[in-house]
C-alpha cells in the first residue's frame, strides 16, 4: 500500500494566463472602427467598447449615422438561439467619439422627421 505522505502533488493550472487577463479593447485608428469578421462590433459588456468609440442605442441611430456619412458599425450584444441556430442580437451602433456632437445635434432635430 502507498502512503499518502510519499505522494507529491503537483497543482494543475485550470486556465492559461491569456484566459484570465482582463480584455483590452482595440483602438479606433485613422477614423476606422475595429470590427469582427461579420462587420459588427462585439459588445457583450461595456468594457468591450473600442477605445475612441461609444455605444449609441437611440431610435434610428443607424439611419441617422448613414445619412450623415459617419463611420459606424452595428453592436452585437449577444446571441439568441432558435431552432438550433444562433442569431446575433444587434442593439444599437458604435460611433466614433469625435462624431458624438454632430450625431446628437442631428438626432435631436430629426426625432420627428426620420421614418
Amino acid at each position: 500500500m502507498v502512503q499518502l505522505s510519499s505522494i507529491t502533488k503537483k497543482l494543475q493550472d485550470l486556465y492559461g494566463e491569456w484566459q484570465v487577463e482582463p480584455y483590452t479593447p482595440p483602438t479606433a485608428l485613422d477614423g476606422k472602427i475595429p470590427r469582427n469578421n461579420f462587420g459588427n462590433v462585439d459588445l457583450f459588456t461595456a468594457t468591450m467598447i473600442p477605445k475612441g468609440c461609444y455605444h449609441e442605442t437611440k431610435t434610428n441611430a443607424a439611419k441617422i449615422a448613414k445619412s450623415l456619412g459617419l463611420e459606424y458599425a452595428e453592436a452585437c450584444t449577444g446571441f439568441s438561439f432558435h431552432g438550433g441556430r444562433a442569431a446575433p442580437d444587434i442593439s444599437g451602433i458604435v460611433l466614433l467619439e469625435k462624431d458624438a456632437e454632430i450625431f446628437e445635434s442631428v438626432h435631436i432635430h430629426s426625432i420627428y422627421f426620420v421614418t
